[in-house]
């Protein structure tokens, strides 16, 4: 499904904005009528609430952002769209910071007390983990941006075969060869895509980074070479790739962020043993990392005792911030939907 750019105007404009959750829910299956039934309905009551005037106040404490003209160094304004009105869910097109990909606004508030930077596996896209973030956010991370950027189609594997990919992959292993320029390339966006939120006025310790598979080994190449400091790092079935630069190419500036590595130890295309050594090899350089194995699991982990551990990883670690806001804001947004 393409993200439309629109505003919404009316509550079919926001259904037509959902991700297609029927067709990925839970590692893959369709999801259940019921909850996807609820889903929208939720989705909708929001944009109601939007529209009557009467949609949530930011009460996120987010600093306003800053002029960006570009005369400080932030990116240009065309780069950086405004979030939309109300508390309406627009799904934008773009990463936000020029790429492609997609954004996914915080249902409940008009500036996030957070953002999550989602980077997909080989063959995915950003739009292919809207379905997720949009199920975080009608649930504890209501708050939160979501910004889900889709990597360069290019030959992703040995064979050649082209598929959206940060990085050609030849093997997981000590002696595979690895595709070094694109892998520094993708971690180098990662970074303008954090820089970008902090231009919004989102600080860079409250944008946190989750990754899956080789968008996993991304996101740990930026944890240790990132200019600053993020909330934290979220890994499922990744790796760290380019071990023979490190420690000389570790940032002393993240060493302080915490990083949680999920992987299941049936995993066949990033064995266990190779991730478990790259917990021991990142905490060696100073990093704060927690690794957690899974003996019923393989490549997928997408399931939700994994996600609640994340949703635990980001609400701890986005200080003195209201990442979820449904216990204090549900009695508000119940009287505007009933006013409308």
């Amino acid at each position: 499904m393409a993200a439309p750019t629109k505003e919404c105007t009316r509550p079919s404009d926001c259904a037509q904005q959902l991700p297609p959750l029927r067709h990925r829910w839970r590692g893959g299956g369709p999801p259940p009528a019921g909850r996807a039934a609820t889903t929208t309905a939720l989705v909708l009551a929001a944009c109601l609430a939007a529209m009557a005037g009467t949609a949530l106040a930011d009460v996120a404490g987010a600093s306003a952002a800053p002029d960006l003209g570009g005369a400080d160094g932030a990116p240009p304004a065309a780069l950086l769209p405004p979030p939309p009105s109300g508390g309406c869910p627009l799904r934008g097109a773009g990463d936000g910071a020029g790429g492609a990909g997609a954004v996914l606004h915080p249902l409940l508030v008009r500036s996030p007390a957070a953002s999550v930077v989602v980077l997909h596996g080989t063959g995915g896209s950003g739009d292919s983990w809207s379905y997720l973030a949009l199920a975080l956010s009608l649930l504890r991370l209501n708050a939160v941006r979501w910004v889900l950027p889709t990597a360069p189609v290019r030959a992703a594997a040995a064979s050649g075969a082209r598929r959206p990919s940060w990085f050609r992959v030849f093997g997981v292993s000590e002696a595979a060869p690895e595709d070094e320029a694109n892998i520094v390339a993708a971690s180098r966006r990662v970074a303008g895509l954090v820089a970008a939120e902090v231009a919004r006025g989102v600080p860079a310790e409250r944008v946190f980074v989750l990754g899956f598979s080789q968008g996993g080994a991304v996101a740990l190449t930026h944890a240790l070479r990132s200019p600053v400091r993020v909330g934290g790092t979220v890994v499922l079935s990744g790796w760290l790739p380019l071990r023979q630069r490190y420690p000389e190419a570790v940032s002393a500036a993240n060493a302080k962020s915490p990083i949680l590595m999920l992987h299941g130890e049936l995993d066949d295309r990033v064995p266990f043993p190779f991730a478990a050594k790259s917990a021991r090899l990142i905490s060696g350089y100073g990093h704060n990392v927690t690794l957690r194995s899974y003996p019923t699991k393989g490549h997928v982990l997408v399931d939700e005792d994994i996600i609640k551990l994340a949703e635990d990883f980001i609400l701890r670690h986005a200080p003195g911030q209201q990442v979820d806001l449904l216990r204090k804001g549900v009695d508000r947004f119940l009287s505007a939907v009933a006013k409308f």
